[in-house]
């Protein structure tokens, strides 16, 4: 797999996101040529791309991408509602996603955070500490932080939805540009 990144330049000033949805499966091959399960579903749409991942059970990884990989296109019903509910919600049409997520391989105290964090509503935030407190663990804001840092499906666990307790923004896995669009993208005004 390639190495992955932020876009730089999205939004488009005037997104037209009708049609240019594309959610390609490859399928991962052995050396004699025997399929071993599909690789991460690319998802192109307007000006962003995104990296899916998925189990019997839901979406397990969701990365900014930067360029494609070559690979037999495929699609899967979930990969394809993926891409659908990302073409609403960046072009203002949905403000939740309902994309079955798994987030079973991260560690308890971390899908703890992460559930508290998807009940963050768009256009709102809350602070690290809030989101500590919410959870029972009122000192945690440092361990909330970190488990945010290490979502593996951003925009769908909205983490660009916590910010510092003094009102900075705080970090962002794809970037700091990329939390501040997010947020504008939701209505939120920031300083």
């Amino acid at each position: 797999m390639r190495r992955r990144g932020p876009l730089q330049d999205w939004p488009p000033q005037t997104p037209n996101l009708e049609g240019v949805i594309t959610a390609t499966i490859p399928t991962t091959t052995t050396g004699r040529g025997e399929a071993t399960g599909p690789e991460p579903a690319w998802i192109q749409l307007a000006g962003v791309a995104f990296w899916a991942t998925f189990s019997e059970r839901g979406l397990t990884r969701l990365e900014f991408a930067d360029t494609p990989t070559a690979g037999t296109p495929g699609s899967t019903p979930a990969a394809a509602q993926l891409a659908q509910e990302l073409q609403e919600y960046l072009s203002g049409q949905r403000r939740s996603f309902s994309v079955p997520v798994d987030l079973s391989a991260c560690p308890a105290f971390q899908q703890q955070v992460l559930a508290a964090c998807r009940e963050v509503p768009a256009g709102a935030v809350v602070t690290y500490a809030e989101l500590a407190r919410r959870i029972g663990r009122p000192h945690a804001a440092r361990a909330v932080g970190m488990a945010l840092a290490r979502n593996p499906v951003p925009v769908v666990v909205p983490c660009h939805r916590v910010v510092r307790g003094d009102g900075g923004l705080g970090g962002y896995l794809a970037g700091l540009a990329w939390k501040r669009r997010l947020l504008q993208l939701e209505g939120v005004s920031l300083p």
